[in-house]
């Protein structure tokens, strides 16, 4: 980085991550022959990592070299004390301690060979649009992901379609994984994915599925928007030029290299998969990393696949990542994706 880069605020959600590491040695074949009551599962040691936007991509985005400032709030607890401590040990602060708040957690059950379950505690957002416009205001170009939703809480029953389309007019890149997307914008499509017992990923049609979904979010007005489809890869489409130069002059993006554009992404190939916790929100910090050393489109996609590529090859969502040289230079060297 140089000296006259880019200030990058990480702000929303923050949490402890608790992740029980089950034995290597051992063949799971489904949650539901583990997870008997009054059964007793012998264990390997823990990892305690933070998680959350802020921390996964903020984090991601120091040890890219990028200049961070964190963003999110924590309760006075144990679990608060731990966050801040993990962050302060990154060189990363602007955490908010709160008396009335409890510290958010999850506890990730990475079990090998089967997708992720998270066992999760959080508080409510509020006033997303009106942030956004207030920052967009500023002419600071501006970042959203998003977040899976609980069918059965409360964030459920939003008129997500019309939050969406009330904040993406002041967001100029827009993250979010397909499943995410989908439960938001076509609750019909996601139910009978669902209820079809696969995994969504593996299903899914990239321009059938996911392009529509892409379109939807550039007619509300988003400049840019990358959509996360797990082994698929990443699916990205962006505005018109006029769309493109209204994202802002300080990042002197060429509307050559980003107007009118789509095209897919695939996977990379990892070299060994332990948790995919964090794999999308360290993607999307090698994408504004790239972003804002004034990549291309296909250049930051093409690094945000290999950093995800590198995440899962730990449990928490930093010890693996690469730098951007060392993931370019991999690439060169003829680093195979998958291609599904």
């Amino acid at each position: 980085m140089t000296k006259d880069s880019k200030k990058i605020i990480s702000a929303g959600h923050i949490c402890l991550d608790i992740t029980p590491i089950f034995p290597d040695n051992r063949s799971y074949k489904d949650i539901a022959s583990i997870l008997i009551p009054g059964k007793l599962i012998n264990m390997d040691k823990a990892d305690v990592s933070t998680g959350g936007s802020v921390a996964n991509t903020g984090l991601a985005l120091k040890k890219l070299g990028c200049d961070v400032t964190l963003l999110g709030k924590v309760g006075n607890d144990h679990f608060g004390d731990l966050i801040k401590s993990i962050v302060s040990s990154y060189g990363a602060g602007g955490l908010i301690s709160d008396d009335n708040s409890s510290t958010s957690y999850s506890v990730v059950l990475a079990i090998p060979g089967i997708d992720r379950v998270f066992l999760h505690n959080e508080n409510d957002a509020k006033d997303l649009v009106r942030l956004f416009e207030r920052v967009k205001n500023k002419g600071i170009a501006t970042s959203m992901d998003m977040a899976a939703i609980d069918p059965g809480s409360d964030a459920a029953k939003a008129d997500w379609k019309k939050i969406l389309d009330d904040t993406l007019a002041y967001v100029d890149f827009f993250l979010p994984s397909f499943e995410e997307l989908c439960f938001m914008l076509d609750r019909e499509k996601y139910e009978k994915m669902i209820a079809s017992g696969s995994d969504i990923t593996d299903i899914i049609d990239m321009n059938k599925d996911v392009s529509p979904l892409a379109k939807k979010c550039i007619d509300m007005g988003c400049k840019t928007v990358v959509i996360k489809c797990g082994m698929r890869g990443l699916f990205y489409m962006t505005g018109d030029s006029k769309a493109i130069k209204d994202i802002g002059q300080r990042l002197k993006i060429n509307c050559d290299d980003w107007a009118d554009r789509s095209g897919i992404q695939p996977c990379f190939k990892a070299k060994s998969v332990r948790s995919a916790t964090g794999a999308g929100d360290t993607s999307i910090a090698a994408f504004l990393a790239a972003l804002i050393n004034g990549r291309s489109i296909s250049e930051c996609v093409r690094l945000a696949a290999a950093e995800g590529a590198c995440c899962v090859t730990g449990y928490d969502a930093l010890s693996g990542l690469k730098t951007l040289d060392e993931l370019e230079q991999a690439i060169n060297d003829g680093w195979e994706t998958w291609e599904k």
